[in-house]
């Protein structure tokens, strides 16, 4: 008899095929794993305006959703596209109390596939730019981004893939973003969500990493000595998995958390709140 296991459920929207067939063939890599404790099941609707598509869920059925987008450059045309999508995400959250989370790339959707390949922090002039390193990466030689995003190319791509590679990205992307962080690169703040404004940046890879620690193919970050910074001052801190895998547990169980102390870890709740969060493991109070 097969191992009876819960099942996490994910719900996005996208702006194309492409991020609606990656988030297809991570379900599918996830519950093909013998490793995994959960399995996934994955609601993609390629959807531009996130309201329209909110106005047709159950809110109990469906309390979070993430909108894949692109940032694509800091022409008005484009600044105004993103605008238009973060205020309908916010109108949404009024409107149904759904919690609607930002996962972009900036430029392209581009940038989150070659992760998985290679590192990439070198930032470019145009997202059509993003044709070399997507050949570079996976052994192509594709005429042009069009070219590439063809179901039968783009799934050959994701063919040469695996979970492994896919834990390489995240950690990729969270070089890319401790880097901006501490290069002071300018981060936009509109209707309650941020971007870094410019190129290479992305938020994209949260919604995958809580994906893959909620099924327990990866932890929250490495146990051991973590940085932790308080008051100014950078200090060495040792949390242990056991703890962080009962305030996660908390968290989850609990839904909407008050604060840091409301997870009852002494010492690591200030750490492992806002971490939570930002992750959408649970909500604040």
């Amino acid at each position: 008899m097969s191992e009876r296991r819960d099942v996490r459920k994910y719900t996005f929207t996208v702006e194309g095929e492409t991020e609606q067939w990656y988030l297809l063939w991570l379900r599918d890599q996830i519950n093909a794993c013998s490793k995994r404790k959960a399995d996934v099941s994955v609601v993609v609707k390629v959807q531009q305006s996130p309201k329209k598509y909110a106005k047709s869920v159950i809110t109990k059925a469906t309390p979070s959703i993430t909108h894949i987008c692109d940032v694509e450059s800091n022409d008005p045309v484009h600044v105004e596209k993103l605008q238009r999508i973060l205020s309908e995400m916010k109108e949404a959250k009024d409107l149904k109390n759904i919690n609607y989370e930002l996962g972009y790339s900036n430029f392209t959707f581009e940038l989150w596939m070659v992760l998985h390949k290679k590192t990439f922090n070198s930032p470019l002039a145009h997202r059509t730019q993003y044709l070399e390193p997507i050949n570079q990466a996976f052994g192509e030689r594709f005429e042009d981004l069009d070219h590439y995003k063809r179901e039968d190319n783009f799934k050959r791509c994701l063919s040469k893939l695996t979970l492994d590679d896919v834990k390489s990205a995240i950690s990729r992307a969270e070089i890319i973003t401790d880097s901006n962080k501490t290069d002071g690169k300018t981060i936009i703040r509109y209707k309650g969500f941020s971007y870094y404004r410019d190129n290479p940046a992305l938020s994209i890879h949260e919604a995958v990493h809580k994906m893959m620690i909620d099924c327990g193919l990866m932890d929250m970050f490495s146990t051991g000595a973590s940085t932790i910074e308080s008051g100014g001052e950078t200090r060495k801190k040792s949390i242990s998995r056991s703890t962080v895998e009962l305030g996660y547990r908390r968290a989850r169980e609990m839904g909407v958390v008050k604060g840091p102390k409301a997870l009852g870890i002494p010492g690591a709740g200030s750490y492992l709140y806002p971490i939570f969060l930002r992750l959408g493991v649970c909500l604040a109070e």
